[in-house]
């Protein structure tokens, strides 16, 4: 390849500084930091910087530590930022917009694009305005699944070969966690010595579809010693959830944690009875694969990226049925052993080694173009 093999690539990287936990922070820190291990190795031939945004600076502690950084603030100046790159990198949908610098962006889903019903009009808003743009502004895209690509290609005028999927790693972090480890962080969170429960990761939000497991569970007589942790925040439609009367009729069964670090999320997997994740739209569906690697037997809705990234080793279910739910919840709680096994040998092909080798192909092509 030519000298651009030693030049910089800017990752952006502002989803990082957020005081809250989001899947897209998750994939800029586990990404970056694999992008910069192959680059450590000798690997990669690349010289990375991180760039955040300068809104971003009070949450400066959470960037990726170790790693050269700067900060910026749009519009840029007429000179950039100093030296030229040689391609920049939006992690999520912004990207620097270097003159004459050839930009990438990660597309991790497209929901504002397939219903009004999941966000608010605003926020649809900007996202199909970011949508659109991405074919003018990038010279590639990569999306996290074959499904948002499809899904992105169906709707937004772009030409199918600027468009690569690259599937998502799992840390080694989510695995079986030993018992005495995973008792005391569920004593922490009030699940210890109590009813086996049901795991929901992605807060109160009208796309994750809680309610329609919350109502699965209410009516399903062979699900009622089942408790329902949820963990995340609030995202859109999460008073219309808390006001259906299914949702208060769970009672003691109903176990909000809020948000929850990475350092817990293993044990709250491990300790889980079954996995639970019914969205009606996900462009990866990281949870699902999580909950796999710690031996969980995992529930997900037939939409979206989901039955993509479980590739025949989760129960599949109508998200639009509750009774549809609630049998894929029964059907998974009887998995095997081996079935488990195999669920876990199937999230641990995917790593964030391989994304990363995936994502510097991307890098190669369009500079060797």
């Amino acid at each position: 390849m030519p000298s651009a093999r030693r030049a910089t690539i800017v990752l952006e990287a502002s989803a990082l500084c957020t005081p809250r936990p989001s899947g897209v922070a998750r994939y800029t820190r586990e990404l970056a930091g694999a992008l910069l291990a192959l680059a450590a190795s000798g690997e990669a031939p690349y010289i990375y910087r991180l760039a955040y945004r300068l809104s971003r600076w009070t949450e400066r502690a959470a960037c990726l530590a170790g790693a050269p950084r700067l900060w910026y603030q749009e519009p840029l100046p007429p000179l950039g930022l100093g030296a030229r790159p040689a391609l920049v990198h939006g992690l999520d949908l912004r990207v620097p917009p270097w003159p004459g610098v050839p930009r990438v962006a990660t597309l991790h889903d497209v929901f504002a694009l397939l219903s009004d019903a999941w966000s608010p009009p605003g926020f649809r808003a900007r996202k199909l305005a970011a949508y659109r743009a991405l074919p003018v502004r990038c010279a590639r895209i990569i999306a996290v699944s074959e499904a948002t690509r499809r899904d992105f290609l169906a709707r937004v005028d772009c030409p199918p070969e600027r468009v690569t999927a690259v599937h998502e790693g799992v840390s080694p972090a989510f695995a079986p966690v030993a018992s005495v480890a995973r008792e005391a962080a569920l004593a922490r969170h009030g699940l210890a010595g109590g009813r086996p429960y049901v795991l929901f990761v992605g807060g109160l939000d009208r796309r994750k579809n809680l309610l329609g497991l919350a109502r699965a569970l209410a009516a399903t007589p062979a699900l009622a010693e089942l408790a329902l942790a949820v963990v995340g925040g609030e995202g859109h439609g999460a008073a219309e959830l808390r006001a259906d009367p299914v949702w208060g009729a769970l009672g003691s069964r109903l176990r909000w944690l809020g948000a929850v670090g990475d350092a817990e999320l293993p044990a709250l997997y491990a300790g889980a009875a079954v996995f639970c994740l019914p969205s009606f739209a996900e462009g990866f569906g990281l949870p699902l694969l999580e909950a796999m690697a710690c031996g969980t037997p995992v529930v997900a809705s037939d939409r979206g990226a989901l039955p993509e990234i479980a590739g025949g080793h989760a129960r599949l279910a109508d998200p639009e049925s509750p009774a549809a739910i609630g049998a894929a919840l029964i059907a998974a709680l009887a998995m095997t052993s081996a079935e488990r096994a195999a669920a876990r040998a199937h999230a641990a092909s995917f790593t964030w080694e391989r994304a990363a080798r995936a994502t510097l192909a991307v890098y190669d092509e369009l500079l060797d173009a």
